[in-house]
């Protein structure tokens, strides 16, 4: 597999059998995991200023 040129601070599990996932120790990626449901939930912050009544 080609190593991808995008940069996250999320853990890369593709290597990692599904049937594995339960027994894992994923302590360390709380807080990125925590930022990124941030940005799920409020997407409208991670557009860096864009405003739509600006275009109107």
């Amino acid at each position: 597999m080609e190593k991808s040129s995008v940069e996250s601070e999320l853990i890369d599990l593709s290597e990692v059998p599904l049937d594995a996932w339960p027994s894992l120790d994923l302590s360390g990626a709380e807080g990125s995991m925590r930022r990124l449901l941030s940005r799920i939930d409020d997407p409208a912050s991670s557009l860096g200023g864009y405003n739509p009544q600006r275009d109107a």
